[in-house]
């Protein structure tokens, strides 16, 4: 279900992105926008229902992987810079010098947890502050804390009760007001107790809303010496158009992988538009025959294709004789769900984007992979046998 209406969803948000950058007419562009902002919002409620639905029929799988908490809370601020947009808010992230480093979690369920809450309290929070920490527990030290504070409106105590059941909103008015299904919060307890953790509110009216959940945790290395993650900040963004690449950087060979005309359109546009080229490839076995035929830094992967799936084509790549010399193959999908994101990470896709994407997102994967490429510019050119 996630697929099928994530597909149509980039290309009608990928479009309305295109055209608000050329668009000069101040109406048109207000227009442009709000598809954009309805399509996010369309797209959260498909996130928290097919999540929730998981979650309940017991279909949610847990991982116990390295989690760099600093990355984590570094991942956070970025994402706090979409929520807060055109508000005057201030974000405040920091780790306790006595947390470690490095923890065994799963961070993709660790994330969501905390987006969830960081996304409630840019919701309810038109101007201030919201403050991420992580510390010990002081009651238990083998456990973790994890706070997001808000300057926001507050919760009163009767209302409180009920804050962690589905579909549940404070009062009849919050949809109206604020949007949301009321399942975001309902996610956030489901998964923190998987984890065997605990969730809590503490709020007042008018004074704001800290949300804490503690987790127990294993270090990565055992008593190894560690500093305090400095406190750091962040502002809500304003609407700024990503940046095409520098004109004296080497343009890289992109290949996108694709099977719907639409899509490859839009994503096409949008390459160009932060000022990169792709050929494109309809299918997996396409993608094989064209990287024999040049060397491409960069294969943009859509999953579901004809002939040959996205799993199996990168399967292929990594078998190759020459497989160092490998592009770096991202996921570009609309399947979107955290076992999308394992099976991409088994058959040993090098990062993930989950549609809609959009300029941004296409060139935050380059910049953070470009690095990697420009080293393997300087290996030997060799022949690929798959």
């Amino acid at each position: 279900m996630s697929h099928e209406i994530r597909t149509p969803l980039n290309a009608i948000l990928g479009s309305a992105e295109l055209v608000q950058a050329a668009c000069t007419d101040p109406e048109v562009r207000e227009y442009l926008q709000i598809i954009q902002s309805s399509g996010a919002m369309l797209l959260n409620v498909i996130n928290e229902i097919l999540d929730f639905s998981k979650i309940e029929s017991s279909e949610v799988h847990l991982e116990r992987l390295p989690t760099v908490l600093d990355d984590l809370l570094e991942n956070l601020a970025g994402i706090f810079q979409t929520l807060a947009r055109g508000k005057s808010l201030t974000l405040t992230w920091s780790r306790d010098g006595a947390v470690p480093a490095q923890i065994y979690s799963d961070p993709t369920r660790l994330r969501q947890i905390l987006t969830n809450l960081l996304s409630n309290a840019a919701k309810f929070t038109s101007e201030g502050s919201v403050t991420i920490t992580i510390a010990l527990d002081e009651d238990q030290p083998r456990r973790l804390r994890f706070s997001v504070a808000d300057t926001g409106i507050g919760i009163a105590s009767a209302s409180q009760a009920g804050l962690f059941q589905p579909f549940h909103q404070v009062d009849a008015s919050t949809t109206r007001r604020f949007g949301g299904t009321g399942l975001g919060l309902a996610i956030c307890k489901r998964l923190v107790e998987a984890l065997n953790g605990t969730i809590w509110v503490e709020s007042e009216p008018g004074h704001g809303t800290t949300f804490h959940f503690t987790l127990p945790y294993e270090p990565v290395v055992e008593n190894t010496a560690l500093g305090a993650k400095p406190t750091y900040t962040a502002t809500g963004s304003t609407n700024e158009q990503a940046t095409a690449s520098s004109p004296d950087v080497e343009p890289l060979a992109i290949l996108l992988a694709e099977d719907n005309i639409v899509n490859q359109k839009v994503t096409i546009a949008i390459l160009r538009r932060i000022g990169y080229r792709c050929d494109v490839a309809e299918n997996g076995a396409a993608v094989l025959e064209m990287v024999r035929q040049r060397r491409y830094d960069l294969v943009l992967m859509d999953l579901h294709m004809p002939v040959m799936d996205g799993y199996e084509a990168t399967r292929h790549l990594l078998s190759a004789e020459a497989a160092t010399e490998r592009p770096i193959v991202v996921a570009l999908t609309a399947a979107a769900m955290a076992e999308d994101r394992d099976r991409c990470r088994a058959a040993g896709m090098d990062d993930f984007l989950a549609k809609p994407v959009g300029q941004k997102e296409l060139l935050d994967v380059i910049t953070r992979w470009r690095e990697t490429i420009e080293a393997r510019r300087h290996e030997p050119v060799r022949s690929w046998s798959l």
